[in-house]
C-alpha cells in the first residue's frame, strides 16, 4: 500500500511538472513567434497579394490573415513545448531511474532537450553537438542554481518550505557590523 501512495504522489509530481512546462514553454514559443511575426509580417504571404489594408495594415505593406499569423506563433510555440517537454520528463526519468536527485539528471535532460531541439536539421553531428553543449548548460544552472550564498540559500528555504525562524535572527555580517559600531542603537528609533 506505501508503495502505491509513494508511486502516486511521484506520478501527480511528474505530471503536475510537465503540465507547468508545457505552459511555460508554450508561451516562450509564444512570445518569440509574436516577435518574428513583428519583424517578419511577409513570411507566407505571396508578393501579388500584398495589400495597405489587413491584420497589420499600419505595420506591413502586406495583408496577413489570422491563419498565417496563428501559424506563425502556433510553430514556434508547438516546438518549444516539445523541447520544454523533453527535457522534464527526461529529468524526470533520470532521476526515477538512477534513484539520486543531483545535477547529472539535468545534463540527461538537457542532452535530450539540446538533440530534440537540433533535430529539424537532421544531421546527428549538429543534434550531438547541440546535446552535448546543451547538457553542460543545464548542468552548470543546476550545479550553481539559486543560491550563490549561505544567505541566498536560507531565503530560498523559507521561499520553499513557507516557514520562518519564531524570532529574528542576524546573520553573521549583520552581527560584525554591530560589533564594529557598538554605537548605533541610539539612532534607531522605535516605533
Amino acid at each position: 500500500m506505501r508503495r502505491i501512495i509513494v508511486f502516486l504522489v511521484l506520478a501527480n509530481f511528474v505530471a503536475v511538472r510537465l503540465f507547468f512546462v508545457q505552459g511555460c514553454s508554450t508561451l516562450a514559443g509564444a512570445f518569440a513567434g509574436s516577435c518574428i511575426l513583428a519583424w517578419y509580417p511577409e513570411q507566407g504571404v505571396k508578393e501579388s497579394i500584398a495589400t495597405k489594408s489587413g491584420f497589420f495594415a499600419g505595420l506591413s505593406p502586406a495583408k496577413t490573415s489570422w491563419s498565417t499569423a496563428m501559424r506563425a506563433i502556433g510553430r514556434p510555440a508547438a516546438f518549444f513545448a516539445i523541447v520544454g517537454s523533453s527535457f522534464a520528463f527526461t529529468e524526470c526519468l533520470a532521476e526515477d531511474f538512477r534513484g539520486h536527485a543531483d545535477s547529472w539528471n539535468a545534463m540527461i535532460g538537457g542532452m535530450v532537450a539540446g538533440a530534440v531541439a537540433a533535430s529539424p536539421r537532421r544531421r546527428l553531428d549538429v543534434m550531438a553537438g547541440a546535446a552535448l553543449g546543451v547538457g553542460i548548460l543545464m548542468f552548470g544552472v543546476d550545479y550553481c542554481g539559486p543560491s550563490y550564498s549561505e544567505e541566498a540559500a536560507k531565503r530560498q528555504e523559507i521561499k520553499q518550505t513557507g516557514t520562518r525562524p519564531l524570532a529574528y535572527e542576524d546573520s553573521e555580517r549583520v552581527k560584525a557590523l554591530k560589533e564594529m559600531y557598538p554605537d548605533h542603537q541610539k539612532y534607531i528609533t522605535k516605533s
